[in-house]
């Protein structure tokens, strides 16, 4: 037999139902046989009770000999299915686990506030996952499944194992893990399907990069031939020795920069708490931000960019660069958390996409919750004097998840 003092026997007992009553009859029978002097009731309240020790112990050694752990990944999408796998090992070298229950614990962890991040308790679940028997020296394998409905970080804590083995006398339960150390699951927005409507020009340049690589430009580029001069040429493309060997004017052709920007801003802003209708409008936008993000990385465009006000560290944030898995994954990380703001952050949003390159060419989603006039609205009077504003002004598309026709471009079913 193994030594107990190898396992941690760092435990809690409680009585169920089953066992109370068993105490009750115990308890009476020893009574009935002390009054009435039988000293065969005596034996058998003695033979009972000698049960409920022995229940006791084995459910010790076996709660003492277990170990459980998760394998999850560390992303998952609000609304679809997410699985975690729990393994138990069994280290005793002689004695099988029955009836093992090992219960998980996830907590919803809210970044509202900017001091500290505090756990919910309103969103708290407790999944469990039921082991009927793990042989000696041995480990078996079990998965639970859910979906999250909502977007956020989630914090997994230290799971219990219990037990009732082997007369569901006792509820015997043993935490697992380290508890100082944080174990977090991201769920991102929810990815719904976009309209091919409204990334027309995207699709346009994505298709016309896959059926011509090169094509000749009178814009700068990669040297790629010769051709005749055509008015509007300038004199410095003009190939002199070319030129003077075919006697007619040539001048160089270049490789068309066929690049496709593309930006998005979201915007959040809400003059008042917003209620439950706001706030789906204001889900809406975050997970049509994440679907439009999706296919943007998708379809390949040059560049891409993500304005938001982050209300965590109180500030405007840029996220862009070249599209690709690890830029997605950062900028839906930032949507996963995101949270509506009572401060007008509408001009220092635009003052950020001025600042960079992107704004300079390529398109400009605008994603709000809540009806916007780029043009006309009197949150951009201090912008409006500024001409690189009013250039870009043209390319802005507008996309307010309140409105009634948003099923006609974007569904999240």
């Amino acid at each position: 037999m193994s030594n107990p003092t190898e396992f941690p026997n760092r435990h809690k007992t409680s009585l169920t139902r089953e066992g109370m009553l068993f105490l009750i009859i115990v308890v009476v029978t020893f009574l009935g046989a002390a009054i009435r002097e039988v000293n065969l009731m005596l034996l058998m309240a003695a033979l009972l009770l000698c049960v409920f020790v022995i229940a006791w112990r084995l459910g010790c050694r076996t709660i003492a000999g277990i170990d459980a752990t998760r394998i999850f990944s560390s992303r998952c999408y609000a609304g679809e299915i997410f699985v975690v796998a729990v393994e138990l090992e069994n280290r005793r070298e002689t004695l099988p686990a029955w009836a093992i229950v090992v219960e998980d614990s996830l907590q919803f962890v809210d970044v509202t506030n900017n001091t500290s991040p505090k756990i919910s308790d309103k969103h708290s679940l407790r999944p469990a996952v039921y082991f009927e028997f793990v042989p000696a020296n041995s480990k078996r394998r079990k998965t639970y499944a859910g979906i999250l409905p909502r977007r956020g970080r989630y914090r997994l804590g230290r799971m219990t194992i219990s037990t009732k083995f082997p007369c569901g006398f006792l509820r015997l339960r043993r935490e697992v893990g380290d508890s100082g150390k944080s174990v977090t699951l991201t769920v991102l927005p929810r990815i719904g399907k976009i309209s091919s409507r409204l990334l027309v020009r995207a699709y346009a340049a994505n298709e016309a990069r896959k059926h011509a690589r090169f094509r000749s430009s009178r814009i700068g580029g990669e040297f790629l031939g010769l051709r005749r001069w055509q008015s509007g040429d300038s004199v410095r493309w003009i190939h002199w020795r070319a030129s003077a060997k075919h006697r007619k004017i040539v001048v160089r052709k270049f490789e068309q920069q066929r690049t496709h920007d593309a930006t998005v801003i979201l915007d959040l802003f809400q003059t008042v708490e917003p209620h439950m209708r706001q706030l789906e409008c204001i889900e809406l936008a975050v997970s049509f931000t994440a679907t439009l993000l999706t296919e943007l990385t998708r379809l390949g465009v040059a560049n891409l960019s993500l304005v938001f006000y982050n209300l965590f560290e109180q500030e405007i944030e840029v996220l862009n660069g070249a599209p690709n898995t690890i830029l997605l994954e950062q900028m839906l990380e930032k949507l996963a958390v995101i949270e509506p703001t009572t401060n007008d952050t509408l001009p220092a949003l635009f003052n950020a996409l001025l600042m960079r390159r992107s704004a300079q060419s390529g398109e400009i989603f605008m994603v709000t919750a809540k009806p916007l006039e780029v043009t006309s609205t009197e949150r951009l009077n201090e912008l409006k004097e500024d001409s690189r504003f009013r250039q870009l002004l043209g390319r802005v598309r507008v996309i307010d998840t309140s409105a009634n026709d948003l099923g006609e471009v974007f569904s999240c079913e």
